[in-house]
């Protein structure tokens, strides 16, 4: 997985044909996913992710993925904000 900023729009594409596979990993475990976490929040800021339609449709499958989550989802999108 490309970080956030160098990734191409066939990356992105790519990405989200795999979303899937992401259901597979155990989001409660943050010591193992901890980094993952940062990483997929990081594309709600990447432009390649926000002007294509499967950047956008990755996103929104993101927000859906861990329903336990929401509330450190909001917290992270924060702090991430200020990169």
């Amino acid at each position: 997985m490309y970080a956030p900023g160098t990734g191409r729009v066939g990356e992105v594409k790519r990405l989200n044909t795999m979303r899937q596979a992401l259901a597979m990993f155990d989001w409660d475990d943050a010591e193992s996913i901890g980094s993952l976490k940062t990483l997929l929040l990081r594309c709600a800021f990447a432009p390649q992710f926000l002007r294509p339609a499967e950047g956008r449709r990755f996103l929104s499958f993101l927000f859906t993925l861990h329903p336990g989550r929401g509330s450190h989802s909001s917290t992270s999108q924060l702090n991430l904000s200020q990169f």
